[in-house]
């Protein structure tokens, strides 16, 4: 059985910022296996990652180089995916700058970049695929927000702030949309084992002057399943999300965090960091 339904997202138009690396390149894969085209908005992309989607999947990706934030770039990139493919019937939006440090100590320009780039990019590409999906009637607007928009961690203000914010806009923009068929979901993922979860582990081992064994047993005492998530689960709910078979669920912030949320003790990052 296709749990995606008889009128699956198969051979639509799909837009998909931060989609070079980690998450983002887990949803385009996700999106491309299902037989769909795929536009990839990100800052920079490597002639590899072109060269490979091209290979893997000829004549239906479309990458741009660019920032979200900008909005003339963004409403260009929209404008050649119509021409292309004639819509734009999924977006995903990805790109996010990680950014976090105790009050006291905050760059108010990396702060205001932060919000820039996880809040008022989401916007500016909504802005400009909703009047596409208006037209055709159909739409889904999937924003990757965190499992941090949803519970208060130290030094987590400006990311956790900005991704707040994104959950919310989700909800607004889901009762704006509901009568053109257009649903509007946030994805809040916990812990996630991409190319920077090392990194994390030194961290966590560095401030207990520890190993990074150590370091990943200490986190994984407060994961209820012991575990990273991995990119495929946070893709293959983007495309179930994307999909018919969800067209009830609208306004959602799903979380896929392998239990942390529930359960997490207040302060609980300060025993990490």
């Amino acid at each position: 059985m296709n749990i995606l339904g008889g009128s699956d997202l198969s051979n639509r138009s799909v837009l998909v910022t931060g989609g070079a690396v980690n998450i983002g390149r887990g949803i385009v894969n996700s999106f491309l296996e299902n037989g769909d085209k795929v536009g990839i908005l990100d800052l920079d992309i490597s002639h590899n990652v072109k060269e490979e989607l091209e290979k893997t999947k000829p004549g239906s990706v479309l990458t741009y180089e660019g920032d979200v934030t900008d909005e003339s770039f963004v409403k260009s990139v929209v404008n050649d995916m119509i021409k292309k493919w004639g819509s734009v019937d999924v977006l995903v939006n990805n790109a996010a700058l990680f950014y976090k440090a105790p009050a006291e100590d905050i760059d108010i320009t990396q702060w205001k970049r932060a919000l820039d780039v996880n809040l008022t990019g989401p916007m500016i590409c909504a802005k400009q695929v909703i009047p596409v999906m208006k037209r055709k009637k159909w739409g889904r607007i999937i924003n990757i927000a965190s499992m941090m928009s949803l519970i208060g961690a130290e030094t987590y203000s400006p990311y956790a702030a900005s991704k707040a914010g994104l959950l919310q806009l989700t909800k607004v923009w889901a009762i704006e949309l509901a009568r053109d068929s257009i649903t509007v979901n946030a994805i809040c993922p916990g812990w996630i084992g991409t190319s920077k979860k090392e990194a994390f582990l030194d961290k966590i081992a560095a401030v207990h002057g520890t190993n990074r064994e150590d370091a990943r047993d200490r986190l994984f005492a407060l994961i209820p399943q012991r575990r990273f998530l991995d990119i495929s689960e946070i893709a293959s709910l983007a495309l179930f999300l994307a999909s018919d078979t969800a067209r009830g669920i609208n306004g959602a912030g799903i979380v896929i965090d392998t239990g942390i949320t529930a359960g997490m003790p207040a302060g609980v990052q300060r025993k990490l960091e």
